[in-house]
């Protein structure tokens, strides 16, 4: 999971890794005493064994890449990203991950994180554009990466949101997940979920599934339990049923009274387990 605006010190994530002995807390603290700002992840204990990871902090409080190796051929680049409110400072500081996405080489970068924008006007209620200038400059820091906002990919022109203030009432979707164009296939799930009293935005998920898994096809098909109670249904098969094997009966008969050359032409044309296969596909 990743965090932001976790306001902890370092203190504090040694008493909460002390106090959750199956999680791990990872985090990036603001400078000094300021405490507005702070992202963390948070790994599960039973899910990272024998994964190995390293953590490195690009811009204090606000912004550090977890890079997780997850298989021998599988490691991704997970940037963790919380962005100032006002403007000024926002433009300061995407200028800033822009200069750091630039100087450094990624390999499969996840960027998530609450970005306190939004790239297209359908993700704000009031729907309206945010400043073209920011806009472009979180363009370039996609474009740089090779990602791709997941969860507006698959849903379109879906209208979902992750935060809400209520005087005026206005929502947004700044909290987002961007994934690489080849992770992209991989990556499944894409939500929106309550978070209820964890925090006042609502959580971001996918699933990304392992590389070199065998490719699963849907499966057998099965009648449904509820279906087979229905009387009208159970009529039928029953009926249906009677008369199949009233047809297997007199096939086998027919059959034993032939000779060997016409059981071989017979068997060619028809069979009791063709008879059976047609009845299942009627039922």
């Amino acid at each position: 999971i990743g965090l932001q605006e976790t306001k902890l010190k370092n203190k504090h994530e040694k008493e909460i890794n002390l106090e959750n002995p199956k999680m791990i807390i990872i985090n990036n603290p603001s400078e000094g005493d300021n405490t507005s700002a702070g992202t963390a992840f948070v790994l599960n204990k039973d899910k990272v064994i024998n994964k190995t990871w390293e953590h490195s902090i690009l811009i204090p409080g606000r912004l550090s890449v977890l890079t997780f190796k997850n298989t021998e051929t599988q490691t991704f680049n997970i940037i963790n990203l919380y962005s100032p409110n006002d403007l000024t400072p926002k433009k300061a500081f995407y200028k800033n991950v822009l200069q750091i996405i630039s100087s450094q080489r990624w390999e499969n970068p996840i960027l998530i994180g609450d970005f306190n924008m939004v790239e297209q006007a359908i993700d704000r209620f009031p729907e309206h554009s945010d400043d073209n200038a920011l806009t472009r400059l979180v363009n370039r820091i996609t474009n740089k990466l090779n990602v791709v906002d997941g969860w507006r990919k698959e849903k379109e022109d879906a209208r979902e949101y992750t935060y809400a203030q209520k005087n005026p009432l206005a929502t947004a979707r700044i909290d987002r997940i961007y994934v690489s164009k080849e992770t992209i296939e991989m990556a499944h799930n894409w939500t929106i979920n309550e978070s209820y009293t964890l925090s006042d935005h609502q959580m971001v998920t996918v699933t990304i599934t392992q590389t070199g898994l065998p490719e699963l096809d849907k499966g057998l098909w099965r009648l449904g339990s509820a279906t087979e109670q229905l009387p009208a249904f159970k009529k039928r098969v029953k009926k249906l049923l009677e008369q199949t094997n009233e047809k297997i009966v007199q096939h086998i008969d027919k059959y034993n009274s032939l000779n060997e050359e016409e059981k071989k032409t017979m068997r060619e044309c028809t069979n009791p387990q063709l008879i059976w296969q047609k009845t299942k596909e009627r039922i």
